[in-house]
Order: structure tokens, then C-alpha cells, then sequence
């Protein structure tokens, strides 16, 4: 093959120089010979040569004898001749190349004249990288390996490499410390890692190495890459929260909290249970995540306890580490005595000395916000029935039981303590959908040890709200990206002179819900001091923890009965409310809200009614109906809580439509397109004029959607129940509500992106409340008619009324 500029400087030299060089010599004969002796000369310094194998010819110009060799010994290429004389060509051979580009020079040599012509051929652009940019290391001395990624096979012995040390500066430093001592030693670059030493920091701070490689290519263009090499100044170190574990028999995983300073070796961390005692093979799948281990334990059938620890080392070529303590795990023996029900439901008194069981105390004896506290009477409230609650989940934290003392004095349960509890004489109590158990009768006798804990002793349970079982029950579990979908005002936004100073109503739900749709009601009580300390509620996303529980609530409830929903929460101090505190921080936006903060009731051209955010109408369907400003109760202290005129009443309407039997509606268009996920209407509302007659409002009401404005669908599971607002009475009614209650209804999917939704919140049925003393089981046993007398019409009133999807 030959190479085309050589062709040409050889044509060049043969119709041009040749020539000339002749006709001189016969101009002037033969005595010019030496004088014209012509020096050591290339057509060119410099070849390019493909990545194929080939050949070419080099050319030299010289009238004497010459030597020729290559530069060094390589495989890839050869010559034809070691030396040669005059104008004689050498012929360059050279293989395929499957690597990065590669060169070799063709020195020429005659006397002590000497050409180089360097030979560079074509190849894959090269590669090269660390495993790891930066990595952390412990103050400990030790020896690391990087992988080394890079397609230079044998050319990787032309990295060179060089490390810049500097030492990070403490806040107090007026200026940066220089290094003390070259800390990186016998660095070496292979194939395919790069291995070093540190030596152990014996200083006050940390300090960095820069270790930088560098490969310059055929081309001489330089290709660098660098890591850089952070040792702290403690020794290493895993710590584990809690740092011990004690489950029950059931097959479990547990997982501990890590905190960690290994960065990248963790994974070279070797974990190995010792058991005590004949039982074995017990624990398996042990993990180290970054911030989580993690392992499982199978079921206790030993018929006994059992006692294993977990040990961690850290293997190097000079040894091992112990990076931390062992991790201690018991697995206890003992009976579940849920078992001894076999029906849904049920009640059984355990006689039996040696029926106990251990768990760790979720609930403290002093907190107001442990369970609802029911009325004895309609202005009468039995605090004790929270006094004499406490909530105790297994070691493993896969069930819990409401324990029920016979006095508050009995109680003595504090919070984390780890308690052996006898249940003989005790009553356990099944209840159905949800499954749930309590155990009642209880005195001070029944706790037979109590070992003081910390939070750090709890298992953690972290789940969304979807995620929740019947077995959280009764257990604390972390709700993870939840956000309170109405977060005007403070956590009970009631009228205090019938909540917080007064004995008719004890407990307020709150709505969380969470980017995919689920909701739940976090309950909070009339006694509980952080519920309206002045600071408002978050209104962004975050985790929430507490105590799941299942409750009824009549005044609130989307039933007579007072359901809430198969799940609550019950936050016993305000720090487990760990959400953003500004909108920016939601999972949700808003797509139009009517809230009248500013007092005011603003109108379209056409008289419906503008919202305050957004763009849409709002209406009542009664042609006759009017509407109205009146109060709200979303005060931040724990005054009266009074907003006035920040709150909207629709009024003059039996909210019946008897000619047709169907009810009227508050009506509200807007526009979804470009909404997100899971939309959702979220109001809050009451009923009645604050005073013992105008309460006769529908009890039943439901939300139905359209996206013409005439073919309306009834949403599924939408029902609920409006009650009437609190009135001065010693007999008050059981069904009044001393604010206004949260509504939350997930909208069809097929609702998004489109120009016109038209939403009802319509009356259901005629039934209303019976009386203004009626109970419980007198709330909806009323019944609305034409002739009813028009002061006993209820107005319905909203403080919120929303439509919100995920960002």
C-alpha cells in the first residue's frame, strides 16, 4: 500500500530536483562530487496512518550510506531494511489497531546527521475514568483500590500521576493551614484500579488529597482525570438507633437507623451473626444501606427465648477494622394471645398466671391526646377515659394493644419504657372492620416490670397512608409526604367557648392526604396545649408521626355513626408534625379556591359567585336561595378564635326541591387543563345560624360531577354528613360541631384537562336532625317538609372551598 504523499513528494523530486542535480553535474564535471554531497533529508517528518493495517514507503534523499531503525521495539510495527544508501526507500509495516491511537519514529542516521519521522496511527478516542470522583475516608490508616476504567491496554504505563494535599480550616481559622506530611503513599496505577495507602490523621482537622492522572496520547493531547481523597478526623465508625433489637416470636425485619463514616467501604463491611445456645441459622439477609441496616428474623420455634448478635468487621490487606459495637437481638417466646378469639369479634377474660407479654410503651400517661374523650352528658365530658388509656406495641412494632386501666391513678406507662404486662384477669376485646384489639381492666398490679427508654428504642414503621393495615393499629407509625389539605388557621379551628373552656366537645379531626390520593384524619383534643399556640399549621409536605387508631367522631363523621375513615392518627407532641412550613414545600396546587380571608364576596358579570385564587363560579342551585358573609373559627390562639366575616352562608332554602324530590346544591365550574394528578375538592363547612332553631338542614349530602353541566355522575364514596354549628344550651345536641369540618373527595382522573367541570355538593335525602337535644342515634331521624317553618331552615356554610391536584 503505498502512502500518497510520499507518491508526491517523490514526483516532485523526480521532475523537479533530480533534473537540476543532474545538469549541474554535467555543467561541472566530476570534481564537484563532494562538494555536492547531499546532507540526510525525509520527505516528511510526520505520517498519518489509518487504525487498518497497512504499509507504506518512507523516503530518504542522501548520496551516501545510511542506518536506519525504530525507536523502540514494538509489536505492531517493522521495517524492511536496517540501513541502505542513497535514495533507497524503507518500507513501514504496521498491524490493525483495535486500541487508542499509538506512534513509533523511523530514526535515520548517517554520520552524526540523524532524521526522525514519527509514525502515528488512527485508533478508538481513549478512555479513562475513576470508579469513584471523591470519596471519604476515617482517620484510620488504610489501603483503598478505585477501580480504573480506560481502553490503554499496555499504554497505561504512560500514566503519570500527581497528588496537591491541602487541610480543610475550621470555622475559627483565620487562614488555611498548610499540610503537614504527604499522606498518600505507594500509589500505583494498573490496569484496571489505582491503589494507595493513607497514613492515619493524627490532626485536628480534616485534610484532602487531589490525586490527579494524566495519559498523553499519540497525539499529545492529555487526558486527566482526578480524585480527590477527604480523611476525617475520627476513627471509623457505625452507630445503629435503635442499637439493639427485641422482637416477638412472629418472623419479622428489623431495621435500625445507621449513621456511618466508611462512605464507599460500607459495602465491604462483613456482618456475622453469633447465636448463643443450641438455636441457630435465625437471622439472614443483613444488609448495610447508607443510612439503614437492615435483617430478618425468622420465626421463634425453639419453645424458649433466644439471644443472637450481629458482628461487623472491616476487612483490609493489613488487617481488619471493627467499625462498631455488636448489635444485640433477642426474639422472646410468648403467646399471641389475639389468637384466642376466633370469631370477627369478641370478648374473652384471660385467667391464666403465666399469660404476658413485653412491648414498648407508645402513649404517655401525662399527654391529653391519647383517645377521645366521650360526653357522660351534653355538656359533661369524662376526661378520664384518656387518663386511664395507654397504647402498648410489640418489641417488633407489628401490632399494638389499647390498654384500658381501671383508674388514672393505675396508669403509670411512660413513654418508650419497655413494660412485661400480666394479663391474667384482664379482658381482650376483638372488634371488626377494622381488626383491632384492647385490653381492659388493667391495674397497677398487671405491670410487672417497666425498663425507662428513649425514642431511639422504637422500631420505625415509615409508610404512606395507602400502605397502612389493620395490624398498625394500636402501633406508631411515620406517615411519609402527607400534608393537611385545608391549613387555614391552627390544628382545631373551633369556637372555644364550646371546646377549649367549656366541656361540650373534646375532639377536632384534621384531613392529611398525600400525592396519591389517600387521606386520613389526625385527631387532636380539646386539652392538648400545641393546638393553638399561635403558629398555624405547616402547609407543606413532610412525615407526621403518631399513634394509628380507629375512631368514631358524630359531630365530624361521614355517617350518623360518626366514621372517619378506617384509619386516624393521634400526634401526642407537636415535633412529630415534621412537615415544610410553606406552600412551596406541598405536593399540591391549587386550581381555583374561594376562601373570603379578605372578607369580601367578589361576583362575576353573570352573579355567580369569583373565587379568590383561580378563575371559575359558584352558585347555589336554588333559583331562591341567597348567600351571605358570616364567621370563621380559624384563630391561631386559644381565644374565642373568631374571624368574622370570613366565612360564606347560603341561606333561604330548604335545600329540597320537593316538586322534582331531589335536593339543590352549591354548585362550583372551573377549568382543569393542566392539572396534575389526583384532583381533589377539599371544603370546610358547618350548618345553621349558631342558635337552637335553624339547624333542619339535610343531614345527608353527596358530591356529583359533570363535564357538560347537564349529565351529572354521583362521585363514589362521597356521602357525608353535615351537622349544625355549636348553640348556647346546658342540652345541646350530641351532633353540633364547634367549627367547621373538613371535607376531602379524590375526583376521577378522567375530570383532568378539561376546559369545564361542573362539581355538586348536594343535598342526598330530607332526613335531618330530630331535635336541638337530639343523641347520637337521633341525628338524622328528622325529616325536612314544605310546610316546615321557615326560622328552622338551615343555612350551609363554607370557610374553604378548593380544588387542588399533585404539582
Amino acid at each position: 500500500m503505498k502512502n500518497t504523499l510520499t507518491d508526491s513528494i517523490y514526483k516532485a523530486w523526480r521532475t523537479g530536483i533530480l533534473p537540476l542535480v543532474t545538469a549541474l553535474l554535467l555543467l561541472t564535471g566530476c570534481e564537484m562530487d563532494s562538494d555536492m554531497d547531499l546532507p540526510l533529508n525525509v520527505d516528511s517528518n510526520k505520517y498519518t496512518l489509518t487504525s487498518d493495517a497497512g504499509s507504506t514507503q518512507v523516503r530518504i534523499y542522501s548520496t551516501g550510506e545510511w542506518s536506519v531503525r525504530l525507536s523502540e521495539d514494538v509489536e505492531w510495527a517493522s521495517i524492511n531494511r536496517l540501513n541502505g544508501s542513497g535514495n533507497t526507500p524503507v518500507l513501514f509495516k504496521y498491524g490493525a489497531n483495535y486500541g487508542v491511537p499509538r506512534a513509533v519514529d523511523i530514526i535515520f542516521t548517517r554520520g552524526g546527521l540523524e532524521q526522525a519521522v514519527r509514525m502515528t496511527q488512527e485508533g478508538e478516542d481513549p478512555i479513562l475514568s475513576l470508579e469513584e470522583s471523591r470519596i471519604e475516608i476515617f482517620s484510620n490508616p488504610w489501603d483503598l483500590r478505585i477501580g480504573l476504567d480506560n481502553n490503554l491496554r499496555e499504554d497505561y504505563k504512560q500514566i503519570r500521576d500527581t497528588i496537591v494535599y491541602s487541610v480543610i480550616p475550621d470555622e475559627d481559622d483565620d487562614e488555611t493551614p498548610e499540610p503537614d506530611e504527604e499522606w498518600i503513599e505507594n500509589l500505583t496505577v494498573g490496569t484496571d484500579a489505582v491503589t494507595f495507602s493513607t497514613l492515619k490523621n493524627n490532626s485536628p482537622r480534616k485534610r484532602q488529597a487531589a490525586i490527579t492522572l494524566t495519559y498523553t496520547d499519540a497525539k499529545e493531547k492529555k487526558h486527566a482525570v482526578t480524585l480527590t481523597v477527604t480523611q476525617a478526623t475520627e476513627e471509623a465508625s457505625m452507630t445503629f438507633t435503635p442499637d439493639r433489637a427485641k422482637t416477638t416470636r412472629k418472623a419479622t425485619t428489623i431495621k435500625a437507623e445507621l449513621k456511618q463514616n466508611l462512605g464507599s467501604l460500607l459495602g465491604k463491611v462483613v456482618c456475622t451473626p453469633v447465636y448463643e445456645g443450641a438455636s441457630a441459622d435465625w437471622i439472614e439477609n443483613i444488609t448495610l444501606e447508607d443510612k439503614v441496616l437492615s435483617f430478618d428474623v425468622k420465626e421463634n420455634d425453639s419453645e424458649g427465648p433466644r439471644r443472637a448478635s450481629i458482628v461487623f468487621s472491616l476487612p483490609g490487606t493489613a488487617g481488619e477494622l471493627t467499625p462498631a459495637a455488636p448489635f444485640i437481638v433477642e426474639q422472646t417466646y410468648e403467646a399471641d394471645y389475639r389468637t384466642l378469639i376466633k370469631g370477627e369479634s369478641g370478648q374473652v377474660v384471660i385467667n391464666n398466671p403465666e399469660a404476658w407479654f413485653e412491648g414498648i410503651v407508645i402513649s404517655d400517661k401525662d399527654n391529653a391526646n391519647v383517645e377521645t374523650t366521650p360526653n357522660s352528658a351534653p355538656n359533661a365530658t369524662d376526661y378520664t377515659v384518656n387518663a386511664k388509656t395507654a397504647y402498648v406495641q410489640m418489641l417488633d412494632g407489628s401490632y399494638g394493644y389499647r390498654v384500658q386501666f381501671n383508674s388514672a391513678a393505675d396508669n403509670t406507662l411512660e413513654r418508650y419504657s419497655q413494660v412485661k404486662i400480666s394479663l391474667n384477669g384482664v379482658t381482650l376485646t376483638k372488634e371488626a372492620d377494622p381488626e383491632r384489639y384492647t385490653l381492659s381492666g388493667l391495674t397497677a398490679g398487671n405491670i410487672v416490670s417497666q425498663t425507662p427508654g428513649t425514642a431511639s428504642d422504637l422500631i420505625r414503621k415509615e409508610k404512606s397512608i395507602g400502605q397502612l393495615t389493620d395490624e398498625d393499629i394500636h402501633t406508631y407509625v411515620s406517615l411519609r409526604e402527607v400534608e393537611f389539605a385545608l391549613p387555614d388557621g391552627s390544628y382545631t379551628n373551633v369556637n372555644e367557648g364550646y371546646f377549649g373552656t367549656s366541656n361540650f366537645v373534646s375532639c377536632v379531626p384534621r384531613t392529611l392526604y398525600d400525592k396519591n390520593g389517600g387521606t386520613i384524619s389526625m385527631l387532636v383534643n380539646n386539652k392538648t396545649p400545641w393546638r393553638r399556640d399561635g403558629s398555624g399549621m405547616p402547609k407543606g409536605k413532610g412525615t407526621l408521626s403518631g399513634i394509628i387508631v380507629h375512631d368514631l367522631q358524630p359531630r365530624y363523621g361521614y355517617t350518623n355513626e360518626g366514621y372517619i375513615g378506617r384509619y386516624s392518627v393521634r400526634v401526642l407532641e407537636k415535633e412529630e408534625i415534621d412537615l415544610a412550613a410553606s406552600e412551596s414545600g406541598s405536593n399540591r396546587r391549587t386550581l381555583v379556591e374561594w376562601n373570603w380571608n379578605d372578607a369580601a364576596i367578589k361576583t362575576n358579570t353573570d352573579g355567580t359567585i369569583a373565587p379568590d385564587k383561580g378563575s371559575g363560579s359558584l352558585w347555589c342551585t336554588d333559583p331562591g336561595a341567597t348567600n351571605a358573609l358570616d364567621n370563621e373559627y380559624n384563630g391561631l390562639t386559644t381565644g374565642a378564635g373568631l374571624n368574622g366575616k370570613n366565612a360564606l352562608k347560603f341561606e333561604n332554602t330548604y335545600w329540597w326541591n320537593f316538586a322534582e324530590n331531589t335536593g339543590y346544591a352549591v354548585a362550583l365550574k372551573f377549568s382543569t387543563e393542566g392539572a396534575g394528578e389526583n384532583l381533589s375538592l377539599n371544603f370546610t363547612n358547618s350548618q345553621g345560624n349558631a342558635g337552637g332553631t335553624s339547624i333542619y338542614g339535610p343531614v345527608y349530602w353527596q358530591v356529583e360531577y359533570s363535564t357538560d353541566g347537564v349529565n351529572f355522575t354521583v362521585l363514589p364514596e362521597s356521602g357525608f354528613c353535615a351537622r349544625p354549628f355549636v348553640f348556647w344550651a346546658s342540652t345541646m345536641t350530641y351532633c353540633a360541631t364547634p367549627g367547621y369540618a373538613d371535607r376531602v373527595f379524590i375526583l376521577p382522573d378522567a375530570l383532568r384537562n378539561q376546559p369545564e367541570v361542573t362539581l355538586l355538593i348536594k343535598a342526598r335525602s330530607t332526613q335531618c336532625i330530630a331535635s336541638n337535644t337530639a343523641t347520637v342515634d337521633q341525628g338524622d331521624t328528622g325529616t325536612i317538609t314544605s310546610d316546615m317553618a321557615t326560622n328552622k331552615r338551615s343555612p350551609m356554610r363554607f370557610g374553604t372551598i378548593a380544588v387542588k391536584s399533585n404539582k
